[in-house]
């Protein structure tokens, strides 16, 4: 049968709600928050309608045929459940209490604001997803801390995981009034994906990251010690990709795309009224670990210091079929280390035209200092002297990793004003057309 609530003040669901037919909520605010990793609404047909917020921690809304989720005057948040503990020991440790997933045919989600938050919608039809203000596809991060104290001897691992959120159907169609972002998540469809906004459009990469830090210490006797720190930290960063058969994706202002993919199996198109940019990111590595010794009573020492830093060039990738790929910005065009591939042509039009590459950095420091005591011979005898002494050495790189535009037919680069190339790779199959009314500037960035 039907399960049904008519003009209620607040709706508040900790458990579950199972009907054979169809659940049907119209209230003032509705909440629903997992308590347990089935918490949820189960039906054939799920509709709920609020006046102002609708919010969902964790729990399910499970649907045979349709979902519909319709804020008049409020927001709608949706979003995984983590549960972070930490306990006597200082370790910390994530789980996830609620999946937060909205399932059905064809989902239809509206509001002022929508957020989603490291929960899957899936549907096997369509997800259509409106918001009057904005609209953020985002992420949680989970957290597990590992730590050992044990006065002269601790040792700590830690790491922070990007939880994305994950959209997947036949048809996908994002729009909002405002803004749309969409952090280290994927939004997949079978056919058509649309991303459409009066305002912003954001999609960047989340990041994931691991810290490894121990230090030793131990006494001998007679004020002599030894000591050591080791620090290691790698970030990497987590692509959203925006995948499709036909892909669409406009602003009526900027869009930006960072460290993130766009993948149209036939067809692709990124349109704004303002400026395009689409960027690389960098993964990085840091080291650092010294070493120090104290001889008799503090009087000597010597200390080792070794410091390494490293940057990863990730490329950020636009692929598209046989029909092609077009860039359209009415402002500027600018591309920062990318992988832009077609099978089918190439346009990239703007009134400014920039392809840059990647530039990433790395270094390493060597350090030594000693302290003690230092003597020398002379004619006039023996010569005793105290101080420090400091031996260094460091080596910095810069690199360059190049942009490449590849497409299977034509390239056609066009810009108002000026189309400026750095250490780019162009080749087409076909013909590769550049034009700037006010000139084209190609160069080389060079690595040091």
């Amino acid at each position: 049968g039907n399960f049904v609530i008519n003009n209620a003040s607040i709706v508040d669901n900790s458990g579950k709600i199972i009907a054979k037919s169809n659940v049907l909520v119209n209230s003032k605010k509705i909440y629903q928050n997992a308590a347990y990793s089935d918490t949820g609404i189960y039906a054939t047909n799920i509709g709920l309608v609020a006046k102002e917020d609708i919010e969902n921690i964790g729990g399910n809304i499970v649907a045979d045929n349709n979902v519909s989720i319709y804020s008049e005057n409020g927001d709608i948040k949706n979003s995984k459940k983590l549960s972070i503990h930490e306990n006597d020991y200082h370790n910390v440790f994530t789980d996830v209490r609620g999946s937060g997933d909205i399932v059905g045919n064809k989902i239809s989600i509206v509001a002022n604001n929508v957020e989603n938050l490291g929960a899957d919608i899936k549907a096997q039809d369509k997800i259509q997803i409106g918001a009057r203000k904005n609209l953020v596809i985002g992420n949680l991060e989970a957290v597990d801390k590992k730590v050992k104290n044990g006065g002269k001897d601790f040792v700590l691992d830690e790491k922070k995981t990007n939880v994305g959120s994950n959209l997947k159907a036949k048809d996908i169609s994002l729009t909002s009034l405002g803004n749309v972002g969409i952090i280290g998540s994927n939004v997949v469809a079978d056919n058509k994906m649309n991303i459409e906004a009066k305002g912003d459009i954001a999609i960047v990469a989340g990041k994931d990251s691991t810290l490894h830090e121990e230090k030793h210490s131990k006494s001998k006797g007679f004020g002599r010690s030894e000591s050591s720190t080791d620090i290691a930290y790698a970030t990497h960063n987590v692509a959203s990709n925006i995948i499709g058969d036909k892909v669409n994706i406009a602003s009526e202002k900027n869009i930006s795309l960072l460290g993130s993919n766009v993948q149209a199996n036939t067809k692709g198109q990124i349109k704004a009224d303002g400026n395009i940019t689409q960027a690389g990111v960098k993964d990085t590595n840091y080291s650092y670990h010294k070493k120090t010794k104290t001889g008799f009573m503090g009087l000597t020492s010597k200390s080792v210091t070794d410091e390494n830093y490293a940057e990863k060039a990730i490329l950020s990738a636009t692929l598209a079929g046989d029909k092609g790929l077009k860039y359209d910005s009415k402002n500027n065009l600018i591309l920062s280390g990318v992988k832009v591939v077609s099978s089918g042509n190439i346009n990239l039009k703007g009134n400014n035209v920039e392809i840059n590459p990647l530039e990433t950095k790395s270094y390493n420091k060597h350090e030594e200092v000693k302290k003690g005591f230092s003597g020398s011979f002379s004619p006039k005898g023996i010569s005793v002297s105290y101080g420090k002494d400091k031996l260094e050495s460091k080596t910095d790189i810069l690199n360059q990793t190049a942009s490449q535009i590849v497409s299977n037919k034509d390239i056609n680069i066009e810009a108002t004003d000026k189309v400026r190339a750095k250490s780019v790779d162009i080749y087409a199959k076909n013909d590769v057309n550049i034009s700037g009314d006010n000139g084209v500037e190609i160069s080389t960035a060079n690595n040091t």
